[in-house]
C-alpha cells in the first residue's frame, strides 16, 4: 500500500489516465512518453499487461495484481515493441525522480549500454529495487541486459533483479532465458 512502481514498457490502454484499464484506474499516478512520441498510449498492449499484472484490482473477477493497493508510474519508452536505449534510461530517470521504489522493465537486448546501466546504478543506489526480465530466448547463459546488470566487477550498486518466467505448472518457461544472473 502506497508504494510507487514504475512500469517502463509499452505506456498503457489509451494514455489518458481517465480511459484506461478498468482494474488499473485510479492506481496511475503519471504517464510520461519519451522520444517525442506523442502520448503514453499503448499500440503494442504489453505494457498494459505488465502494468495489469502489478497493480490490477479486483474489481470484476478473480485476477488480482501482485500489489493492488500501490501506485503506478507508467514510461512509454517503447514504441510498437522497440525502443531506443536513450528512452529507457530516461524513463529510469524520470521514476527516479518521480519517487518510484521499484522499477519494472520487461524489455531487453543482448547488448549492454552504459547509458542504461548509469541510470539503474544511480536507482539503485538510491534504494529504488530494479527488476527486469531475463529474456524469451529459451537458452541457457542467454540472460538479456539490463537483467544481466548483476554487480559487475566496480560498480556494487549496479544490481537489477533478474525474473525469469514460469508456465502454469510452476516450472521455468522453456521459452525463458536462463543463466546465473536469475534472481527469481
Amino acid at each position: 500500500r502506497g508504494v510507487i512502481v514504475s512500469i517502463a514498457d509499452s505506456g498503457l490502454d489509451s494514455g489518458e489516465i481517465e480511459f484506461m484499464h478498468p482494474d488499473l484506474a485510479g492506481r496511475v499516478e503519471a504517464l510520461f512518453a519519451y522520444g517525442g512520441l506523442p502520448d503514453a498510449s499503448d499500440e503494442h498492449s504489453h505494457g498494459t499487461h505488465c502494468a495489469g499484472i502489478v497493480g490490477a484490482r479486483q474489481d470484476r473477477g478473480p485476477v488480482i495484481g501482485f500489489a493492488p493497493e500501490c501506485e503506478l508510474l507508467i514510461g512509454k519508452v517503447l514504441h510498437r515493441g522497440t525502443g531506443q536505449n536513450r528512452w529507457i534510461a530516461n524513463g529510469i530517470r524520470w521514476a527516479i525522480a518521480e519517487g518510484a521504489r521499484v522499477i519494472s522493465m520487461s524489455l531487453g537486448s543482448p547488448y549492454p549500454d552504459p547509458e542504461i546501466a548509469a541510470a539503474i546504478e544511480l536507482a539503485v543506489s538510491k534504494g529504488i529495487f530494479v527488476i527486469c526480465a531475463a529474456g524469451n530466448s529459451g537458452r541457457d547463459f542467454d540472460v538479456n541486459f539490463p537483467a544481466r546488470y548483476h554487480k559487475p566487477v566496480g560498480h556494487p550498486n549496479l544490481d537489477a533483479i533478474a525474473v525469469a518466467a514460469y508456465g502454469e505448472d510452476g516450472l521455468p518457461a522453456p521459452y525463458s532465458s536462463r543463466g546465473p544472473e536469475v534472481d527469481i
